[in-house]
């Protein structure tokens, strides 16, 4: 592989340039060979044009969980970090995160601090997973660390988990109905237009709708296509790249009925639970405030957090801020944080609340969970019965007709 390279000599200078080596360890130990000191060492990306795939360097939520655990257990276990590192990335199926591991293993070799590795990988670890590692690193208690972030990680994972799939269900029973709709209107019905209409008579107003639904799609659909395509990439697009539209992309989920209601405690409940345990590991509140604003996961919480963090660092408290965001942050939240704030015990308060809204999440989504599935059912039978009563009446009625 190609590296690219910085590196110092012993007279302080700086020299850059590219190696061919195995791996960044062997071209370490060559510059360790010649008395130069590793300033970086950076893997040349390649592909078939030339530059690596993004899309095909993701880490999901779930490798991270399970390698901080077993980084946690290693590490608990006496091994120290380097080898336990190496170690684990033999394991790792996925190509990227797998590079990822094995360069931490070599930094973390060379001498480089371990949340300094990290947050050379910024896409895959949150400014929270660095803090809660800086934290681990001064404290001398590491191994602790690396559980409770485990502990953390679990958790939020188990609730996005919770949400999607709660979610899921509901829109793969309407998207099966709208394909199911599609291709009896698109395949079915024409072959039965004919023989219906021979029949003579009045059509139903049912079988009319259908039939004139059937003449519109199969003349327009590769209009309606193209459109619905371009509006769904065009929509994509404006939400990623724009933030104005990603804020109120993200102001309407948690406006949404039923599903806007969970949104809202899971966005607490990690905002809440991030300043905990950051406040608990010793960052002070300021630090704690911007961090958790990173990842707050959600623009419109992100806005009121940056409001917090600017009001706090001119005086104000957390709470005074909350309480100008009633429809966004329950009340009760806002009195729990100012009564934490007043005796000095907000830590245990935001960990009282964190629980709250963890339990709360939960029996949330599997009370929406049970009384949703049932609604489906009868959306889902109502179409079909249109549409079978649609197609059978007129054949129905012909059929009488010709007895």
């Amino acid at each position: 592989m190609i590296i690219n390279y910085v590196v110092k000599n012993k007279k302080g200078e700086t020299q850059e340039g590219k190696i061919k080596a195995l791996n960044k360890r062997e071209a370490f130990e060559f510059f360790q060979k010649n008395n130069l000191i590793v300033i970086s060492l950076e893997e040349e990306n390649k592909s078939i044009f030339g530059r690596e795939i993004s899309i095909l360097n993701r880490v999901s939520n779930k490798e991270k969980v399970i390698f901080t655990r077993q980084l946690a257990t290693t590490f608990s276990a006496k091994v120290a970090l380097a080898p336990s590192l190496k170690a684990l990335s033999v394991n790792i199926s996925n190509h990227y995160f797998k590079k990822v591991i094995a360069n931490l293993a070599a930094d973390v070799e060379g001498g480089m601090v371990f949340s300094k590795a990290l947050s050379r990988y910024p896409k895959v670890f949150s400014n929270f997973y660095i803090s809660m590692v800086k934290i681990g690193e001064t404290s001398g208690s590491l191994d602790l660390t690396l559980n409770h972030l485990a502990d953390y990680l679990e958790k939020q994972y188990y609730l996005t988990s919770k949400v999607r799939s709660a979610m899921f269900y509901p829109v793969f029973v309407l998207i099966a109905l709208v394909a199911a709709s599609i291709g009896i209107i698109v395949y079915i019905v024409p072959k039965i237009i004919p023989v219906v209409k021979s029949a003579g008579g009045k059509l139903p107003a049912s079988t009319q709708m259908l039939i004139n639904l059937s003449d519109f799609t199969r003349a327009h659909g590769w209009s309606i296509s193209i459109t619905s395509t371009v509006i769904i990439v065009g929509l994509i697009y404006l939400i990623k790249k724009q933030s104005q539209f990603h804020y109120y992309y993200d102001l309407l989920k948690l406006k949404m009925p039923i599903f806007g209601h969970i949104f809202q405690e899971f966005y607490i409940n990690r905002i809440v639970t991030n300043l905990q345990i950051l406040i608990k590991g010793g960052i002070p509140i300021l630090s704690a405030l911007e961090t958790t604003t990173e990842t707050a996961g959600n623009l419109v919480y992100q806005k009121i957090m940056q409001e917090t963090s600017q009001k706090v660092k001119s005086g104000q408290t957390i709470s005074s801020v909350f309480y100008q965001y009633p429809n966004l942050i329950p009340v009760l939240v806002s009195q729990m944080i100012s009564t934490g704030e007043q005796t000095g015990r907000l830590e245990i308060v935001l960990e009282k609340i964190s629980d709250f809204y963890t339990q709360e999440v939960d029996n949330v989504v599997n009370s929406i969970s049970e009384l949703i599935q049932p609604l489906l059912i009868l959306i889902l039978g109502g179409g079909v019965a249109f549409l079978a009563i649609s197609v059978i009446m007129p054949i129905y009625n012909m059929v009488n007709i010709i007895q």
